[in-house]
């Protein structure tokens, strides 16, 4: 069962934010001369949260305690742990300096009604893709969305939005004989990676047919010539990437002999090919054309592989659900 629920805000509802508990602690003890309040939570989840406000703060913080440390260290890495609690302090990629979150945080004097604007803010367009899918009948599906959207509903805090309101992705159709090309440097890893991005049309039950039974036609051949013959690297590939309603073939090659020597390579591969459908025999063609439908129409082996496939149509607002067979 598959539905979705879109909803925003209420222009004149109070916000109000409710965290689901499995246990309550009210009865914490305290010395009389205390002032501040205090909650015990254990969550859903089994984790223990302790709650404490004072009545003239207007400020907040937050902490987390992880219950593992330098007892977990692997024999052969000992020390790993706190290693890893430095770290933390390091920065990341978006905040690159050494402590550079923490000095955001202090620098904009962050109030809780900031928060309380970010999340209607947050919700103003918000909307849930949903997949129900498993050892479930198609009533009780709709009756746990039904639940899901009372939830949100409570207090009239949402309401409904266009679906010409929703976000959808989109991906750039390039202009024809365009090449771009974009490079990142890692000098942590020895060996270098190319990708090379075809990109062919957008997508209709025709392309997708004739896309997937090309790239049936070359990904045994860029194999055999690039890592088998010319031992270029160890990882090589050659498979269709598709996205919001774009697609083209991609060919990958992790390789320790230099981009541009690779890419050259790619390149004469690439020129080949023509000569090497055309000279290909019908009895071959049809082989391989019938190995795509076989592949297509293979069930898959695990649930999960099937709910997959279902998420990349709704995530992307496609809905195909039966490609494949298409």
């Amino acid at each position: 069962m598959i539905s979705d629920f879109h909803c925003k805000p209420s222009s004149n509802s109070n916000m109000t934010i409710e965290s689901a508990s499995v246990r309550v602690v009210d009865t914490i003890e305290k010395s009389d001369s205390d002032i501040w309040n205090y909650r015990g939570l254990e969550l859903d989840n089994g984790m223990i949260c302790v709650l404490i406000s004072h009545p003239t703060i207007d400020k907040a913080a937050a902490g987390l305690n992880v219950e593992i440390g330098s007892y977990a260290d692997p024999n052969e890495v000992p020390g790993v742990a706190h290693f890893l609690e430095h770290m933390l302090f390091m920065g990341s990629t978006k905040y690159p300096d050494e402590n550079a979150y923490s000095k955001f945080i202090e620098s904009n004097d962050i109030k809780p009604q900031d928060i309380e604007v970010f999340i209607r803010q947050m919700f103003a367009y918000f909307y849930v893709d949903s997949l129900m899918y498993g050892n479930l009948t198609e009533n009780q599906s709709i009756e746990y969305m039904i639940m899901f959207q009372q939830k949100f509903h409570q207090n009239h805090l949402f309401q409904p939005i266009y679906p010409s309101m929703w976000f959808n992705h989109r991906q750039l159709m390039l202009p024809e004989g365009c090449n771009y090309a974009y490079t990142m440097l890692n000098d942590g890893h020895c060996t270098e990676a190319i990708t090379i991005y075809l990109q062919c049309f957008q997508q209709t039950l025709e392309n997708n047919a004739l896309i997937d039974v090309f790239a049936q036609l070359i990904s045994e051949p860029c194999f055999e010539q690039l890592r088998t013959k010319e031992q270029l690297g160890y990882i090589v590939s050659a498979k269709i990437f598709s996205a919001y309603g774009a697609q083209g073939l991609q060919i990958t090659v992790q390789s320790t002999f230099g981009l541009d020597h690779v890419n050259r390579r790619i390149e004469r591969f690439l020129d080949s090919i023509r000569d090497y459908i055309e000279q290909m025999s019908e009895e071959d063609f049809q082989k391989q054309r019938e190995g795509q439908i076989m592949k297509n129409m293979e069930i898959p082996k695990r649930m999960t592989s099937q709910g997959n496939t279902f998420w990349f149509e709704i995530s992307r607002h496609e809905f195909c659900f039966d490609r494949r067979e298409i």
